[in-house]
């Protein structure tokens, strides 16, 4: 029997199951909020890419540190002379401000050091930067600390003696913290103490150096709760002398989203009970003479910016910054940009014509120096490009600041209304029309919806959501309304239901029934041996080839390589470009895994060599040559992330040790540490290269290489 319903009840119905729709989608969205969230970042992406242009902000620029500048200058790290002399050439080309987007945290020679302290002091326009570890607060709340006595039972007698009370919260000693101590709690809880901590001294100057940092650089901003802004309780700070001598600071944290892909950055952060501004927000308020105390923060809201001067006009104006409850701005990155070389420009020291050409170029402009090698961990993806240089994103930054070109988010609250208007008109409409012109109808309505978001971003820069939970309100909403009256009214709609429900069953229904899975985040230090290599010169070489050669060039060449780093039992971590990460030892122990990962490495290279002939005869290339860093050391191994998004990998400083031993190392080389030549030496034969200089690490390496067999 066909159940009739009244006409009136039907529009109810129709508008009440659009509801039910709408309280699923959002039921669904509280539950995986973060993979619905990487949805809607890449249909915002997508309008990036459809946009033309931004507007450029002329007084921006980059001083890159690329491969032409290494080549004429020589390997990095340089000696800090070479910067000294930049930042006085800087100063008489007459830059605005001259902003370092490098870590100064360790000393190199002395007199290069001197020149350097001195030059950043007479030139009286640098702004110095550091990276922080980023937490949501400092201390445990009384419910964290419940949880966390109740995980570890035995920690509170452990640190009993560290404990201080803080407005409720429960603030432990980290620095404090003794060996026995940390033996005692153990890796996982002692990492979670970490974690919590006011602020953990990584070095005996740290504390020193943070406490001249935040006596130096004041930034009394005024703001509205600021307990919402992201705390930062580690940090890798210069040294005390550039601080005494800098005129501002800023902090250069900033994470990808859950999807990798950098979208935005905090503009401020706290520290202690001060704040600290982003690299380029310190920049953008030195060049527009904005004084901190007119710098207002309304968390959720807007930075408030008064009292701005542009040195082209001569009336002053308010900007307000639009953010979110963190303080970050959604980044308006542009399609491209181009950096200045820093050998190009140092050449203006001896040539008065070139000079004259850098003047005009960089007089008045805001110069951020950063590292731009390309083939280094320094790239990441934006919405536009996947390669994209992460020094590059403080030009972004000043110019969406500068030009005021904002990107404005429309609030959960108002995407909510917005759904709910649509699905009362969906509901509305649904008596009127049969199946298939209902299901027309939601496609032509669902496309209008698409073009009006697409028309706002390009035209008005604002944000309208696109998936949640507009579209998936409405289609869950028109499933439900095509599915009740169907099993209330129309037998020959059984056929079109079942195919639908399909349809939804697969594509949506799976995704939002079912239950993620938790994973708990945890690691262990254990000793490993970790290789990294490349291939030489790959980014010239694949500006010059079709895509499709690259592709089939390192898939032949991956292959190979992989399959040898399995016959040693080694962990392939990740593919880096043209690059390859190894551990060995991990997560099947092996004592002799230093040696496992020399051998693989020797055979990598006879790999290379006898894949040349097949690389002319496949692909019409030339052989390629690869180089190898080995190190063994003890790193943090295990799985890292998020609960939607893990990685079992290592890190720590040996395996940057192993990054940097592969940068030095000549092509067709296998450069190794002396901790892994210690632990090979009985097999393998090696040569004595010497101690060399490599960046991150104070003192200088010992490092041999690998005699091949082969050759």
């Amino acid at each position: 029997m066909i159940l009739r319903i009244p006409i009136k009840n039907r529009y109810i119905v129709s508008i009440l199951l659009g509801f039910i729709g709408l309280s699923v989608i959002l039921l669904a969205e509280y539950f995986f909020q973060e993979s619905f969230q990487e949805w809607e970042e890449k249909t915002l992406d997508y309008r990036f890419r459809l946009r033309k242009s931004v507007i450029l902000h002329p007084s921006i620029s980059t001083i890159g540190i690329e491969d032409s500048s290494l080549q004429k200058i020589g390997t990095w790290p340089w000696d800090r002379s070479l910067h000294g002399r930049m930042v006085t050439l800087l100063k008489s080309l007459e830059v605005s401000s001259i902003n370092f987007d490098i870590f100064f945290t360790a000393r190199s020679s002395e007199p290069g050091d001197s020149q350097f302290f001195e030059a950043v002091r007479q030139a009286g326009n640098v702004i110095l930067s550091g990276p922080f570890e980023l937490i949501d607060h400092p201390c445990f709340t009384p419910k964290e600390y419940q949880a966390f006595s109740r995980k570890y039972s035995q920690a509170d007698a452990i640190i009993s003696d560290l404990k201080t009370i803080k407005v409720d919260n429960t603030c432990i000693d980290f620095n404090a913290l003794s060996d026995q101590q940390w033996n005692d709690l153990g890796q996982e809880a002692g990492l979670e103490l970490l974690y919590h901590t006011e602020f953990a001294f990584t070095g005996e100057e740290d504390a020193a150096r943070l406490e001249l940092l935040l006596q130096t650089f004041r930034y009394p901003f005024s703001s509205e709760h600021p307990e919402s802004l992201w705390y930062a309780n580690r940090a890798y700070l210069p040294l005390q002398e550039l601080i005494r001598a800098a005129v501002g600071f800023g902090h250069v944290s900033a994470s990808p989203d859950s999807d990798g892909v950098f979208r935005r950055v905090p503009l401020v952060i706290r520290v202690q009970d001060q704040f600290i501004p982003h690299l380029a927000f310190a920049a953008v308020l030195h060049y527009l003479q904005v004084r901190p105390e007119d710098v207002i923060i309304y968390p959720g809201k807007y930075i408030l910016l008064q009292n701005a001067h542009f040195p082209d006009t001569t009336v002053a104006k308010n900007i307000r910054i639009p953010v979110d409850e963190r303080l970050n701005l959604r980044i308006n990155f542009f399609p491209s940009w181009k950096a200045h070389a820093f050998a190009d420009i140092l050449a203006a020291e001896q040539n008065p014509e070139i000079a004259a050409f850098w003047k005009h170029e960089l007089a008045g402009q805001i110069c951020t120096i950063g590292y731009t090698v390309s083939g280094t961990g320094d790239i990441g993806p934006n919405p536009l490009i996947p390669n994209f240089p992460l020094s590059f994103i403080h030009a972004a930054i000043m110019n969406t600041i500068l030009t005021e070109q904002f990107l404005y988010e429309l609030g959960w609250g108002t995407n909510v209304l917005i759904t709910v208007v649509l699905l009362i008109f969906l509901g509305a409409i649904s008596p009127k029309l049969d199946p298939y012109r209902f299901t027309l109808f939601l496609f032509l309505f669902i496309s209008i919806y698409i073009g009006i978001t697409i028309y706002l971003f390009i035209a008005h820069r604002i944000i309208l959501n696109l998936l949640i939970p507009v579209l998936p309100s409405l289609i869950l909403g028109y499933t439900l309304i095509t599915v009740y009256w169907y099993a209330t009214e129309d037998r020959e709609r059984k056929q079109l239901r079942s195919a639908f429900k399909t349809y939804v069953s697969k594509q949506m229904l799976t995704k939002i029934l079912e239950n993620p899975t938790s994973l708990a985040l945890q690691g262990q230090r254990k000793e490993l041996t970790i290789m990294f290599s490349d291939i030489r010169k790959f980014s010239t070489l694949s500006d010059h080839i079709e895509p499709e050669v690259v592709h089939r060039l390192l898939n032949m060449y991956f292959n190979r390589m992989t399959k040898i780093a399995f016959d040693y039992d080694g962990f392939v971590d990740k593919f880096i470009g043209d690059g390859l990460l190894c551990f060995f030892g991990d997560p099947i122990f092996h004592p002799d895994h230093a040696l496992r990962a020399v051998q693989a490495a020797i055979d990598m290279q006879k790999a290379v060599r006898e894949l040349g002939p097949e690389f002319q005869e496949k692909l019409g290339l030339d052989p390629i040559v690869i180089r190898i860093g080995i190190n063994t050391g003890y790193v943090i191994v295990g799985n890292m992330g998020s609960a939607e998004r893990m990685e079992y990998t290592v890190l720590g400083s040996d395996v940057n040790l192993a990054q940097r031993l592969e940068a030095s190392a000549t092509p067709g080389q296998i450069m190794i540490s002396h901790k892994t030549y210690e632990y090979v030496k009985h097999a393998i034969a090696a040569r004595e290269i010497g101690e060399i200089k490599v960046k991150g690490f104070e003192h200088p390496v010992q490092v041999y290489e690998v005699q091949l067999p082969f050759e």
